[in-house]
């Protein structure tokens, strides 16, 4: 339900009044940590040591630029863990409409 104010108050633009929706942010540069990640990625010994590499780059990925849309992210996340495919689509595609150049 969060999601569908968010876009009836993106639609509405500066006439929501107090409601007002701030837009997106550029999202965090995470350039130079990945790039060392897939460097440590590559030297991994063992699949285990390899996964714990994987895991703290997914926390680079699923690092969004403002709280509103880490919101988004991790209820689209959360659901899809628990099989609620359809939920999952709807949170993620509102925050493709809310932050296009993240997503």
């Amino acid at each position: 339900m969060k999601h569908v104010l968010l876009m009836i108050a993106m639609a509405l633009g500066p006439t929501a009044g107090a409601a007002q929706v701030v837009a997106c942010p550029d999202a965090p540069d995470h350039g130079a940590g990945i790039e060392a990640l897939i460097s440590r990625l590559q030297a991994a010994p063992s699949e285990a040591d390899a996964r714990v590499v994987s895991d703290q780059m997914w926390a680079l990925w699923t690092d969004a630029p403002s709280e509103q849309a880490q919101a988004m992210l991790d209820r689209g996340m959360t659901r899809r863990r628990s099989f609620d495919y359809l939920g999952a689509l709807e949170d993620l595609n509102a925050l493709v409409a809310f932050c296009p150049q993240y997503a």
